[in-house]
């Protein structure tokens, strides 16, 4: 057996210790994880396609390429202990100059990465450090020391740990290595060229085609493992061309605020995004392969479907438009409007983010519910009266007018008696609000009203929506 350990003594994210073991699997199919310090990698049937010296470079490009900015240290061995004891306590393992150092020349706290080479425990390491005390009591300084004293009696002079770690140093007992699988990825891609002529560049029609292959077969595997998908992403590759660089592929994210599963949602949403790239940048070259990702997953149900009805469709609907919104307006502009118990329209709803529960059923009652406007103002507008018509000054083409014939009113609105009057949202500065349903000769009817003790003021008039 030939170990090698990636040793980081500042400590790796697990993010960035997944990618290195994952690139590590083109080396070994044997790797294993130390908490979120170290990687180990068994190279001895490696080694007869690369070499030890061509291994070690490799592994060192790849710790400063997943790892920047970390420190890693190099260590190797013929099992997992050694190899990380030459990765913390042997100078070769921070450079490639150096010679390593014999085994025996090894410091004896050597000993706790052979006790425990993937993982810390608090119970053996207690027993080990106890072990390492006696020992320094004796003058022991290194392995060397630690491996001459006489093999008679191991047990009864110094514990079971001892006897266990001097096998483990002489090779006689392995060390199960814990198996480390990669994260399961949801990707799929999908090839663009014809396959007679290998030409790039598909048409509109056949791009849509494998865009719809691929949400498919994403779809099918987010509804097997019961998700759905919260974020996106989509990698553009162009044509490669003789004697030109390469241009850079295209990475298009997409986080998804309610997550979708349903393929048809999947591809109004990267059609939206593919828009919207190709709309502020020119493509450099023609298409050659598109990859889809799955970044991000939502725990996900897949409820029978009602056989007379589509609610199921609605609200997977609802949240693909609401998506595809986002991706065009931005997070900020796209909100749901949740009821409050208020009597002004203006302070009737606030944002936010999720969509409302559904509101209660409402008892039935003999009195006849006031009709409101279907469009409501978030600040209401002043109007000028003049006989029979009603005039905006927007200002150019914003200015409005509209010709009176009939005022139906007023219903009389007011804050409640806790609340004091006072300057707010919407000009809330009265304690009451007189409104009318106008019906004017350009067949809107707006919703207008005037606040109590204006009418000394001219009766000033206020829009706040109207119906249709």
């Amino acid at each position: 057996m030939s170990v090698a350990c990636l040793y980081a003594p500042a400590g790796l994210e697990p993010a960035r210790q997944q990618s290195l073991a994952e690139a590590c699997l083109r080396l070994s199919s044997q790797v294993a994880l130390r908490g979120g310090e170290a990687v180990f990698v068994e190279l001895a049937g490696s080694q007869r396609l690369f070499g030890e010296l061509r291994l070690r470079a490799g592994l060192r490009v790849l710790a400063r390429r997943l790892a920047p900015g970390a420190p890693l240290w190099l260590g190797w061995g013929a099992q997992p202990g050694e190899a990380l004891a030459r990765a913390c306590h042997d100078p070769a393992a921070r450079a490639e100059g150096p010679a390593p150092l014999p085994l025996d020349a090894l410091p004896l706290q050597s000993l706790q990465a052979y006790a425990a080479p993937f993982g810390e425990d608090d119970e053996v390491r207690g027993q080990v450090q106890a072990l390492l005390a006696a020992l320094a009591a004796l003058g022991l300084r290194s392995l060397g020391d630690f491996m001459g004293l006489p093999a008679q009696g191991w047990g009864e002079r110094f514990g079971p740990h001892a006897a266990v770690l001097r096998e483990r140093l002489e090779g006689r007992m392995a060390v199960a290595w814990p198996r480390f699988s990669p994260a399961r990825r949801l990707e799929e891609s999908a090839d663009l060229r014809d396959l007679e002529t290998l030409s790039s560049g598909p048409n509109d029609e056949a791009l849509r085609f494998h865009l719809k292959q691929l949400c498919d077969r994403v779809a099918a595997r987010l509804r097997g493992r019961g998700l759905r998908a919260a974020g996106l992403a989509l990698t553009l590759s162009f044509e490669h061309l003789k004697h030109a660089e390469d241009a850079p592929p295209w990475r298009l994210t997409l986080p998804l605020a309610l997550p979708v599963a349903e393929p048809s949602q999947l591809r109004r949403l990267l059609q939206e995004l593919m828009e919207q790239a190709a709309r502020r940048r020119r493509l450099p070259r023609p298409l050659q392969g598109l990859a889809l990702a799955v970044t991000a997953t939502a725990p996900g149900f897949n409820p029978q479907r009602e056989a007379f009805g589509s609610q199921e469709d609605e609200q997977e609907a609802l949240n693909g438009l609401q998506g595809r919104l986002i991706a065009r307006l931005g997070p900020d502009q796209v909100f749901y409007a949740q009821l409050r118990q208020r009597h002004l329209p203006e302070q009737a709803w606030v944002r936010q983010r999720q969509p409302p529960p559904p509101l209660p059923p409402q008892p039935r009652t003999g009195w006849a519910t006031v009709p409101r406007p279907s469009r409501l103002l978030q600040r209401p507008l002043l109007l000028t009266r003049a006989v029979d018509w009603l005039v905006y000054w927007g200002g150019g083409d914003k200015t409005r007018r509209w010709q009176a014939l009939d005022w139906q009113g007023p219903e009389r609105i007011g804050l409640p008696w806790w609340e004091p009057a006072g300057p707010g949202p919407g000009l809330v500065d009265s304690p009451a609000r007189d409104y009318w349903r106008v019906r004017t000769a350009e067949g809107q009817d707006l919703w207008v009203y005037s606040r109590q003790g204006d009418e000394a003021r001219g009766g000033a008039l206020w829009l706040q929506g109207w119906w249709g």
